[in-house]
């Protein structure tokens, strides 16, 4: 048997491998569904972190459907949510997560749905409610990261675990972000979905127990400091309008300003993360919350957001003059108003 190889072969093999290696992969994603019972023309694909903006539309004939997502380089997966007009609660589509190739929904609404799709909704399925607390004990605190670090390492790849993690940035302090983003592949760790993570830690200090001063809007247009100058204790109250728990706990709050209101070294102060000035001022004309009012702009979110660490609202910090934290509390309630009154008592 001849063991070499003519010239003319060899060269082909090399042309052969430089025009596959050149090729591009096809990251195309397709979501093609036949769920009967639909009774829709039309439906919308969602990112279930934005419902206000649908990403797609797609026709629906015969129960069945097709959505085709072409990713460029600034393409961030994430999870979807299908909707249709007059969808209630009952006529739910399962949510998937979004990855190159088919993804196939089939079944009847309001009955049983499959998802059949590629690795990411595997994890997806396996870990559905992956997240982290903040939890201040110690021992629990690292149990919690030591479980979503080793999904990281078993997971390097995964694009679904990344969104997970943004999806609680704020339960994490900046030392166990670096390290999760550490143990990520390359090209997750630098991908666009890693850009939220990675711009929040630019923005928020280190250190946990001290926050930093912005000017925000007042409801009469000028700006004012978050933290005045001459109190020595700020109470920074993180609502919005249309977040119920924040508005059930505006009595607690005015209970405490009642009982505080007249304290010399004490600025009270509700902070707005709503989009619209027109929400925000709708609400505090209902509420007649009589201590000072400010809402954030939207091109400060993010600065404000990182800085106070707001994962969630209602969120409560109790400050001093310089911007150290003396309590923050996630959420509020009966057992918090009296924790309050008692620390401002203390350190009258």
């Amino acid at each position: 048997m001849n063991c070499y190889l003519n010239l003319n072969t060899i060269l082909a093999c090399f042309v052969f491998l430089f025009i596959n290696s050149c090729k591009p992969t096809d990251h195309t994603i397709t979501i093609r569904g036949h769920i009967t019972k639909l009774h829709r023309d039309k439906i919308y694909l969602y990112s279930i972190h934005d419902f206000d903006h649908p990403l797609d539309s797609a026709l629906v004939k015969d129960d069945r459907f097709e959505f085709v997502i072409h990713p460029d380089k600034n393409f961030v997966p994430f999870i979807a949510a299908i909707i249709g007009n007059g969808f209630t609660y009952a006529d739910v589509i399962p949510n998937f997560f979004t990855e190159p190739g088919v993804t196939l929904l089939e079944g009847e609404l309001r009955g049983h749905i499959t998802v059949n799709s590629g690795p990411e909704n595997a994890l997806m399925t396996k870990y559905l409610t992956l997240g982290f607390q903040d939890e201040q004990d110690t021992a629990k605190r690292s149990r919690y990261f030591n479980y979503i670090n080793n999904r990281v390492k078993e997971n390097p790849h995964s694009y679904y675990i990344l969104d997970r993690i943004s999806a609680c940035i704020y339960a994490f302090r900046n030392e166990e972000l670096r390290i999760l983003l550490g143990n990520f592949s390359s090209e997750v760790a630098h991908s666009a979905g890693a850009k939220k993570i990675r711009q929040m830690l630019a923005l928020r200090p280190d250190h946990y127990d001290k926050v930093t001063n912005f000017n925000l809007l007042t409801p009469y247009y000028g700006l004012q400091p978050v933290i005045l100058p001459g109190k020595k204790y700020n109470l920074i109250i993180f609502w919005a309008s249309w977040c119920h728990a924040c508005r059930e706990d505006i009595p607690q709050f005015k209970s405490i300003y009642n009982e505080t209101g007249d304290h010399q070294n004490l600025n009270m102060v509700s902070v707005s993360i709503d989009k619209k000035d027109a929400d925000w001022g709708k609400a505090l004309l209902m509420e007649k919350m009589p201590w000072r009012q400010l809402r954030v702009d939207s091109m400060q979110m993010d600065a404000v957001e990182g800085y106070y660490n707001l994962g969630a609202i209602p969120t409560v910090v109790l400050a001093d003059d310089k911007g150290n934290v003396l309590r923050r509390f996630k959420g509020f309630g009966d057992e918090n108003r009296n924790d309050v009154i008692a620390l401002l008592t203390a350190i009258d």
